[in-house]
């Protein structure tokens, strides 16, 4: 579900909204466009990305900014940009050949209160937890490996962070 949900045909082009590894061919105005992402997300905070097109071609390329990152960095050999604070960066112009960039996600460690008693250690997409047996509980007729399930916990899992509300959370 979260690759099938990677790429998406716009208007005015293409939106990336997750940076897994992978790669999308597309027809645009009867160009071949081809767009690869290679990056080990969501355990690394930037990822590469090229677009080739087999002739010129004009289309938007919508990159979504992740509501967790602090701050993005898009470099590309003409420089970089900083784009501000938003749902997606637009990338809109004529691509011609190949064209080769990198996103940079900025995120730290954040302790996030969840309840009056529960938090969460995060930094970027990533909840940090214990492992703990666990027992799989389908809940539909679907195939392997695409089926739908629960993982249900088999062994003790009352772990705790202990927190001060009045303390800032570092990461020392």
């Amino acid at each position: 579900k979260f690759i099938t949900g990677m790429y998406f045909q716009t208007d005015e082009g293409i939106a990336l909204t997750s940076y897994a590894p992978s790669t999308l061919t597309a027809e645009i105005d009867n160009s071949t466009v081809t767009i690869s992402c290679d990056s080990a997300y969501p355990f690394r905070d930037n990822a590469t990305l090229s677009v080739t097109v087999d002739s010129p071609c004009s289309f938007e390329l919508r990159l979504r900014i992740p509501k967790w990152a602090e701050s993005v960095r898009i470099t590309t050999d003409g420089g970089y940009i900083s784009p501000v604070k938003s749902d997606y960066c637009v990338l809109d112009g004529t691509w011609t050949g190949t064209t080769v960039f990198s996103v940079s996600f900025k995120s730290e460690f954040s302790l996030t209160k969840l309840d009056k008693t529960a938090y969460a250690l995060t930094k970027g997409p990533l909840v940090y937890s214990l492992a703990l047996s666990q027992e799989r509980r389908y809940i539909s007729d679907s195939l392997l490996p695409y089926a739908n399930y629960e993982l249900h916990p088999v062994s003790e899992w009352a772990y705790a962070i202990v927190c001060d509300d009045k303390l800032p959370f570092s990461k020392q």
